[in-house]
């Protein structure tokens, strides 16, 4: 989320080097864990091409790991996912 990718998002790039990353940056907050964001990460997984074997990292509190899930279950069940 947007506020602790300031904080660590550095370090989880840097132990993931030689790795393509594409960010989605939520805000923060239970009042977005709503389908609007859902929407949001689906259309980025989407423009990208994601498949089962993306693996999704979610950086951040409770709201993004729940957000994180959802997604990676609905999109292509079994789907990787750290928190």
């Amino acid at each position: 989320n947007d506020v602790v990718k300031p904080l660590l998002f550095d370090k989880l790039l840097a132990a993931l080097p030689d790795t393509d990353v594409t960010v989605v940056t939520l805000p923060d907050g239970e009042q977005h864990k709503n389908l609007q964001q859902f929407e949001a990460v689906i259309t980025e997984l989407l423009n990208m091409h994601a498949a089962r074997d993306t693996t999704l990292i979610a950086l951040g509190g409770g709201v993004v790991g729940d957000l994180t899930g959802f997604v990676a279950a609905s999109f292509q069940r079994g789907m990787p996912f750290i928190q």
